[in-house]
C-alpha cells in the first residue's frame, strides 16, 4: 500500500472523526474527514447539499471526494457514514488502504448525534428509516478488515487498539479489504 490510508467507517455518532484524529496522531499520520472536505469543496454544508441536490447529488460528491483524495505518506480517514455502503466507494477504498468498522449500537449512535453541539444529519431525522438505514448499513460494514467496538470504549483506548492493528500490517496486501479479521 504506496499511500498507506487508514479508513474508518461506521454509522453516524460510531466515533470516526474523534477516534480518527487520535489514531492519526498515534500513527504520525495525516486526518481527513470526508464530510469536511465535500463541505469545503461545494462551499454547502452536508444538510443544505441535501435539500438543494439530494441524497443522490451528495454522493456523487462524496463519491468524487473520495476519489479526489491523494495523500503521499498515507493517512486516516473518516468517510461518511454511508460512504462505505456503494460497491465503487469500497473499490476505491481497497486499492489504496484498509478499513476499520467503529461499531458502535444505534442506541448510542443517536444519543451522540443528537447532542445540541452536532450538526443536523439528513438521514437521521425519519426516526422510522433510522434503524432500517442502520441494518442496512451494518451488513456493508462487515466487509472492514478490523473491527473496534466503541460503545463501551473511550475513544483513546480505541484508537490505540486500531493504530496497533494498523501498525502489525506487514507489506502490501494483494486485497486487504476482503479479509475478515474482526476482533
Amino acid at each position: 500500500m504506496t499511500e498507506r490510508i487508514l479508513y474508518l467507517i461506521g454509522f453516524p455518532g460510531a466515533g470516526k472523526s474523534t477516534v480518527g484524529r487520535e489514531v492519526a496522531r498515534l500513527l504520525t499520520l495525516a486526518f481527513f474527514d470526508l464530510d469536511e472536505i465535500v463541505e469545503r469543496e461545494s462551499e454547502r454544508s452536508i444538510s443544505e447539499i441535501f435539500r438543494l441536490e439530494g441524497e443522490g447529488g451528495f454522493r456523487l460528491r462524496e463519491t468524487e471526494a473520495l476519489r479526489g483524495l491523494a495523500i503521499p505518506g498515507g493517512a486516516v480517514v473518516a468517510l461518511g457514514g454511508g460512504t462505505w455502503c456503494f460497491e465503487e466507494n469500497r473499490t476505491i477504498a481497497a486499492a489504496r488502504g484498509v478499513a476499520v468498522w467503529l461499531d458502535c449500537s444505534l442506541r448510542i449512535c443517536l444519543e451522540r448525534t443528537r447532542a445540541p453541539e452536532r450538526p443536523e444529519r439528513p438521514l437521521l431525522q425519519d426516526p422510522e428509516s433510522v434503524r432500517r438505514i442502520y441494518e442496512i448499513r451494518k451488513s456493508d460494514y462487515r466487509r472492514a478488515s478490523f473491527r473496534v467496538e466503541t460503545d463501551s470504549r473511550a475513544p483513546a483506548e480505541s484508537a490505540r487498539a486500531i493504530a496497533e492493528w494498523f501498525s502489525g500490517l506487514d507489506g502490501p496486501r494483494a486485497n486487504p479489504l476482503s479479509a475478515q479479521p474482526f476482533h
